[in-house]
């Protein structure tokens, strides 16, 4: 879905000064106005926008970043703790499982999470194979990243990078020649989808538990 004049950010901004209005804490009330956003792809003057991959990842960082900017420069979200939540992914609330499903709803907290590990997890087991490929060839002296990125395409993926990419653009039918900055989120995310198909259960949960752990050396707290 393309929206050049986002309805969904003025209805999701709406609900979520109405929910500040009853006094709800600002992060729950941002969670609860996210079940409001219902567009996907949006063109703006600077950038384009994507906010759900292939209808089922939902980028809810983008979005609440989207609505949080405006609350800033309204002052009417506590400047601080705002900031420490969009720059260093920061909560100010912990929320269980449950409490996030009645916040955000189940669908929309399913699409989150698929966005968590399919894009933020995958790009952070990427970065943690590479580095364990730098350490291993440290000895044989330096190879470009080129290489690198190639080699730790082939160990998670079983493919080099052009094939990945080849891949990708060929099924979703894209011209290499103009893969865009909001196409890289699709990419990550089909190369996450293509590598739990295709790869067996133990190598998946090995995979998972690698990028969480780089994720938590990066100081990254969570989805949530």
């Amino acid at each position: 879905m393309e929206q050049k004049n986002s309805n969904a950010t003025l209805d999701s901004y709406t609900a979520f000064k109405k929910a500040l209005r009853a006094g709800e804490h600002w992060y729950i009330a941002l969670l609860s106005c996210l079940r409001y956003w219902n567009v996907e792809y949006e063109k703006t003057p600077r950038k384009n926008h994507v906010y759900l991959i292939d209808g089922e990842a939902f980028d809810h960082m983008l979005v609440s970043t989207r609505i949080l900017k405006t609350a800033l420069k309204e002052n009417i979200v506590p400047k601080n703790e705002v900031k420490k939540f969009l720059f260093s992914g920061i909560a100010p609330i912990e929320l269980n499982g449950s409490r996030l499903a009645e916040v955000l709803g189940k669908q929309r907290l399913k699409e989150s999470l698929n966005f968590f590990y399919g894009v933020t997890a995958e790009e952070a087991l990427q970065l943690a194979v590479k580095d364990e490929i730098r350490k291993e060839v440290q000895v044989l002296g330096p190879h470009n990243e080129a290489w690198v990125n190639n080699e730790a395409f082939r160990r998670i993926y079983g493919k080099s990078f052009d094939d990945m990419l080849n891949i990708f653009t060929s099924v979703k039918n894209l011209n290499r020649t103009h893969f865009s900055t909001e196409d890289l989120k699709k990419y990550i995310y089909f190369l996450f989808k293509y590598r739990v198909t295709n790869s067996d259960k133990a190598k998946t949960a090995s995979d998972t538990k690698k990028a969480l752990a780089k994720l938590k050396y990066m100081g990254y707290k969570g989805a949530f």
